[in-house]
């Protein structure tokens, strides 16, 4: 008598730790359950392949249990027990339908009629007839919240348990089995419930994230449209400033020198001269004021639209040109085309004006998601930069396209600029050009 006393309390005391494991494993199975607890995945919406798996396996497991429990049930009760498998299978399946997925319901009407299916089908003798609540207790598991597990496992884990205790007489290890099959076959169910859970919630988010970037992809658009409506009207301001004034005051000059040719030929020569001068002086900057207004260049390719700037100087100005523009694989906006090319021309200047210059090499790469910029020469350099409007220029370009601007020179050692601008959400970083 001792002895099976001993054996009872060892028993109980399996069965309490393996309940006391299938707590721990959900505990952790659900760490990030209560993130997803607002989500209500079960709303009225299209199956997915989850949808899909579950309902076959349900499908399956109903199946082989139900062919199994009838080939062993007496034959007077066969249709007694055919009929009560196909209401325990069906009725719940109609709160599982696609556009039509009620959790809570469903989970209440799979666990009294498969429960009571099983324990019907025990209480006639039929042994393997606990099975058939396996899979019912896996797709409830699936379904079920944190908050839905307060009932189920009681209700699946331990009520089922002990109505089998009532009706039938077995050893104590038959109903631990049970009790251990039925909470893995739970933890199992929830476990991949919440990793669809994490799934859905990981597509939402990247629906959401990509739906931003076509938004924030418009808004790069409207500010470019902007950008360059200011450009033109800017450009368009500073012709009528400057070069309609340059040519008024050609003319006023043209008609004093010729009033002057009558009475001192040399003075008016000499006057002739220096209009000549400044007419070239203000044509140079009439070109240059058309060509920045010539916003359809920025069509062209950026390689393209560097190359002909480059070549075009050097052709103007008898300038060795280096061009090395490796491939990019996508164009940039046309604000980091502009930026660039106004970089180019200023840095080409400079380089012939105030350096000297016979060589000067340009380079075009892309790294990663950044574009590299770098523009050397051979002129005299200089020790000390001071900072004036065409460099200051530069660099607010560069940066206000989140960029980074640098100028090296020395003396005797010509000058070296380079431009990083970075696309998308990549950070830059000098050392990478």
């Amino acid at each position: 008598m001792i002895c099976v006393h001993k054996e009872i309390t060892l028993r109980s005391f399996e069965m309490l730790h393996m309940i006391g494991l299938f707590v721990q494993l959900t505990k952790t199975v659900s760490h990030n359950e209560r993130r997803f607890e607002p989500l209500d995945i079960h709303v009225k919406r299209v199956w997915d392949w989850s949808d899909w798996f579950v309902v076959s396996i349900r499908l399956i497991g109903f199946t082989l249990s139900v062919s199994s429990i009838l080939w062993n049930t007496p034959e007077d009760k066969l249709g007694m027990v055919t009929a009560f498998a196909i209401v325990a299978y069906a009725a719940p399946q109609f709160l599982y339908l696609p556009g039509r997925i009620r959790p809570r319901s469903f989970i209440t009407l799979e666990i009294v009629l498969s429960a009571s299916f099983a324990l019907y089908t025990f209480a006639l003798g039929t042994e393997n007839a606990v099975g058939y609540f396996y899979i019912p207790m896996f797709v409830i598991g699936c379904l079920s919240t944190m908050r839905t597990l307060y009932w189920v496992v009681p209700a699946g884990l331990l009520a089922f348990p002990l109505l089998l205790m009532g009706i039938g007489d077995r050893e104590m290890d038959f109903y631990l089995s049970i009790v251990a099959n039925l909470a893995l076959f739970t933890a199992f169910g929830f476990g991949f419930g919440v990793f669809v859970r994490q799934k859905q919630e990981q597509a939402n988010m990247l629906r959401l994230i990509e739906q931003k970037n076509a938004e924030l992809e418009r808004t790069i658009r409207q500010v470019e449209r902007v950008t360059l409506l200011e450009e033109r009207s800017r450009m368009s301001r500073e012709l009528h400033d400057t070069v309609g004034h340059s040519l008024t005051a050609s003319i006023v000059a043209m008609e004093a020198v010729r009033t002057l040719m009558k009475r001192d030929p040399q003075s008016a020569e000499q006057r002739l001269n220096e209009l000549i001068r400044f007419s070239r002086e203000n044509l140079d900057r009439f070109r240059r004021t058309v060509h920045e207004m010539a916003m359809n260049e920025l069509k062209l390719p950026i390689g393209e639209l560097l190359r002909q700037a480059a070549e075009g100087f050097g052709a103007q100005t008898g300038t060795k040109m280096i061009i090395e523009i490796d491939p990019i694989p996508a164009d940039p906006p046309e604000a980091v085309k502009l930026a660039l090319l106004r970089c180019l021309q200023e840095a080409l200047t400079n380089a012939k004006k105030h350096g000297g210059s016979t060589e000067i090499q340009i380079r075009l790469r892309m790294t990663g998601h950044t574009y590299c910029f770098d523009v050397r020469d051979n002129g005299s350099g200089f020790e000390s930069m001071e900072s004036g409007f065409g460099i200051s220029g530069m660099k607010e370009r560069i940066e206000s396209l989140r960029g980074s601007f640098r100028i090296e020179s020395a003396i005797g050692e010509g000058t070296a600029i380079t431009c990083i601008i970075p696309m998308g959400v990549n950070e830059w970083n000098l050392s990478n050009c």
